[in-house]
């Protein structure tokens, strides 16, 4: 829901206490809050759980005597959706339904926006009939019904055999002679539309997951899962055809799961690492590709997002000539970004730099990089008991994730090496935990770690359409401290594809390891005594590094929490 006049939200407060959705009290903290910040009462609304996007729809219909529905992709035709292009679509949250005498129905999250009722009559031809649905099921719709034969005929219009080229496979197999009379000419140009797109807009990965009656694709940009695509359920065997060749999986195995690998370049000579994941379901097989593009410029090690007392306590962790540095967090939270971009900062003739890894995410120019090979027998214990017998100076083992490897690792990080790695953790206390709980000695694992550094990734502003505000008592109560200038919201805008958002900025706790902590550890490795002892230390915590980019104006409240609700 958008803004609109302050006499329907008032209208709309009073209903809802009507209907005794808000009591009184509810809604005069509501409005007193729209009054300070601006925001539209159904934006407060929805922020605060008080009603939901259905309910809100329905009522604000009512006192506008507009239809409501909260089906509009069972509603909308084909020929109807023809009539709007899906760009302006999303932009104004709007789906056509039907035509009639009158004009053309088109389903809105907001109906009330003449500049989008405008844009979408012109583009149609036509008069516009506004209904009433909610944001969520108008999104559904689009992702279902521009899928269309006839929409991805014209998206793919455009698309050349030789826009995606394979230029790499985790293994060399003649797929491509096999498959190319079975494999037409769409549906590659299809799977290079993805590639494309999924490159352009800087996913890092892409979910074709089959339904009963189409196939859904996804992208996860800036850490969020978005609608693309919905082609025909008919294309799904074709696609997934398409991605096994490329990637070099069995074509003929659809019961089991299969992994596999593959580089591409696109025209314009961007290099893509592709980790193609495939897993059976009951309407067929799902596919996941994890996106990685071999840019190792990107990688500057002052570009992360650490704040300057953070970034010269971890330059001094990784500049010390042994030790163990982990940096720890969940999936995605930006870790291997931040060892990576640690490594470029070392890499020098006078260091004698070797990784393990699975996989190998960035090709980096004069270290020596192995890839574990299961099959093979080389695991991560084992491919670090060789390394350590190449005389390294610094190693990073891509991930601990069992005592052999951790144990190896805290042995090397004590004999005079500076080993990096990573841990699936939420922070510093509950990997020291996990450590000891994988069979480390407490002892050894106190001396061996020099710091821990744990990372997440969180949303930056867009900072086209970015909007000022000044907060109510209750965020800054919430922030937990005073905050004397404005705060930003999101807004939308089609340089960050109406999401507010666009690109991401790393928030860090840095947790050095100092005498008085390894002693603890010694003495008893327990997650609330480890934590007493980093309180104490003052250190900054993920919250105050993601606090002090809200009043930056770099992201905003909402971001901040939905990212550390873990830490």
């Amino acid at each position: 829901m958008v803004d609109i006049s302050l006499n329907k939200l008032n209208r709309l407060g009073q209903t809802l206490r009507r209907l005794n959705v808000l009591t009184e009290e509810k809604l005069q903290r509501v409005l007193d809050e729209q009054k300070i910040t601006h925001k539209p009462l159904t934006a407060i609304l929805l922020e605060r759980g008080y009603a939901t996007e259905e309910l809100l729809a329905k009522v604000l219909g009512a006192q506008s005597k507009i239809p409501f529905t909260d089906d509009p992709a069972a509603l909308a035709r084909p020929e109807a959706v023809k009539l709007l292009p899906e760009s302006l679509a999303r932009k104004a949250l709007a789906i056509p339904l039907y035509p009639s005498e009158k004009g053309l129905a088109v389903a809105m999250a907001d109906p009330f926006n003449l500049v989008h009722i405008d844009d979408i009559s012109y583009a149609a031809n036509c008069r516009i009939l506004p209904v009433i649905a909610p944001k969520s099921k108008i999104l559904a719709a689009i992702a279902k019904h521009y899928g269309s034969v006839d929409t991805l005929s014209e998206l793919i219009e455009g698309i050349e055999m030789d826009h995606v080229e394979v230029v790499g496979r985790e293994a060399t197999v003649d797929l491509e002679k096999i498959l190319e009379n079975d494999i037409d000419a769409p549906v590659v140009k299809l799977v290079n539309l993805l590639v494309l797109e999924a490159v352009r807009q800087h996913a890092s990965d892409v979910h074709l997951d089959p339904t009963p009656d189409y196939m859904r694709v996804r992208f996860r940009v800036d850490g969020v899962l978005r609608d693309f695509m919905s082609p025909p359920k008919r294309m799904h065997a074709a696609v997934c055809s398409r991605i096994k060749v490329i990637a070099s999986i069995n074509i003929a195995e659809r019961r089991a799961p299969q992994d596999g690998r593959a580089l591409i370049r696109t025209r314009d000579g961007r290099e893509v690492d592709l980790r193609v994941n495939i897993v059976p379901t009951i309407y067929g097989e799902k596919i996941g590709i994890r996106l990685l593009e071999q840019d190792a410029s990107r990688l500057n090690i002052r570009n992360l997002g650490m704040d300057e007392d953070t970034l010269s306590r971890y330059m001094e962790l990784i500049h010390r000539p042994s030790g163990m540095v982990l940096v720890v967090g969940p999936t995605g939270s930006g870790k291997t970004t931040a060892l990576y971009s640690a490594l470029k900062e070392l890499n020098d003739t006078h260091r004698h730099i070797i990784t393990i890894e699975d996989p190998v995410e960035y090709r980096l120019e004069n270290i020596n990089q192995i890839q574990v090979n299961a099959r093979a027998g080389l695991s991560f214990a084992q491919g670090l008991r060789s390394i350590l017998r190449q005389d390294p100076n610094v190693i990073l083992v891509g991930e601990i994730r069992d005592r052999e490897t951790a144990e190896v690792a805290v042995e090397a990080a004590l004999t005079g090496h500076l080993v990096l790695s990573t841990a699936h953790s939420t922070d510093a206390a509950h990997t020291i935990a996990r450590l000891v709980t994988l069979g480390v000695n407490a002892h050894l694992a106190a001396s061996a770690l020099s710091g821990i550094v744990s990372a997440r990734l969180i949303r930056r502003l867009c900072e086209r359409c970015r909007r000022p505000y000044k907060p109510s008592a209750d965020v800054v109560k919430q922030l937990g401290r005073p905050v004397t200038g404005p705060l930003y919201e999101v807004v939308g805008c089609d340089h960050c594809r109406q999401t507010g958002y666009l690109g991401r900025i790393g928030i860090f706790e840095l947790a050095p390891l100092d005498p008085s902590l390894q002693e603890i550890i010694q003495s008893d490795a327990s997650v609330p005594r480890i934590q007493a002892a980093l309180s104490k230390m003052n250190i900054q915590t993920l919250w105050k590094d993601g606090l002090a980019k809200v009043i930056a104006g770099e992201t905003t409240v909402d971001e901040l929490m939905r990212v550390t609700r873990d830490a």
